[in-house]
């Protein structure tokens, strides 16, 4: 059974090569041989400090390889779900489908907001630009009332949590508020450019979308007996936090 399980192990790692060529990776010489004391030979994995293989350290060699380089960093927060923080990264690194980039490569005709249908729709201007974000931007601004100056762009909107100067405490909650707001708002963006404008919902509904939302995923994911009040939540959200957290 060991022999078999062996056999099964190289033959995957055996049908690696074909694929990371495209790529322009040396494989094989990642692999060490060397002699043991009793004459047999050892093989090790050069990009494991173990000098076993694993697909996380290869993984990490091919993205550091051939992803583009991006003086753009985004730190997980736990507060949101896993597809939200996702979403933060594909934002900061511009790689989000939008009509600006789907253009340029051929795929639409327009480049048109699919919102405001009034400028380019760049990633900056879904999130930043477009005055339909900068009235829900405005008003989330109005209830939780700790955000400072409107972003000129993205990656200032991603850091926003750091106008807040030492209230540890707020900063990841309001980096979640900041993170339902994207969500909301690239919802918002898909529906109105696929489907009908009876089902994409109001522009006006945005910002308590963003209050229900952030305050269901900071409840599911902080301890429990500190859960939110959501009346509290709606009137003083600081107070709330501060209280409860």
């Amino acid at each position: 059974m060991a022999v078999r399980r062996r056999s099964s192990c190289w033959g995957s790692i055996a049908c690696l090569p074909p694929v990371l060529e495209k790529d322009q990776v040396s494989f094989l010489t990642f692999f060490q041989n060397s002699l043991n004391p009793d004459g047999s030979y050892k093989w090790s994995w050069s990009l494991d400090h173990s000098g076993v293989y694993t697909v996380s350290s290869l993984q990490k060699y091919i993205d550091n390889r051939t992803l583009p380089r991006s003086d753009a960093v985004w730190n997980w927060n736990p507060l949101v779900p896993g597809k939200v923080n996702i979403l933060a990264w594909r934002t900061s690194h511009k790689r989000l489908p939008c009509m600006e980039n789907l253009y340029k490569i051929g795929i639409s005709s327009s480049d048109l907001c699919q919102m405001c249908h009034e400028a380019t729709e760049s990633v900056d201007h879904i999130f930043v630009g477009c005055p339909i974000s900068k009235e829900a931007w405005a008003q989330v601004c109005n209830w939780w009332r700790l955000l400072g100056n409107y972003p000129s762009n993205c990656m200032e909107l991603l850091k926003c949590k750091e106008s807040l100067g030492g209230h540890n405490r707020l900063e990841r909650i309001h980096e979640a508020i900041m993170l339902g707001f994207l969500w909301v708002i690239w919802r918002y963006r898909n529906n109105k450019s696929h489907r009908s404008n009876q089902t994409t919902g109001s522009k006006f509904t945005l910002p308590f979308e963003v209050q229900s939302l952030s305050y269901l995923w900071i409840n599911a994911r902080i301890r429990k007996g500190r859960k939110l009040r959501w009346l509290e939540w709606c009137c003083d959200p600081i107070l709330e936090c501060y209280g409860r957290m």
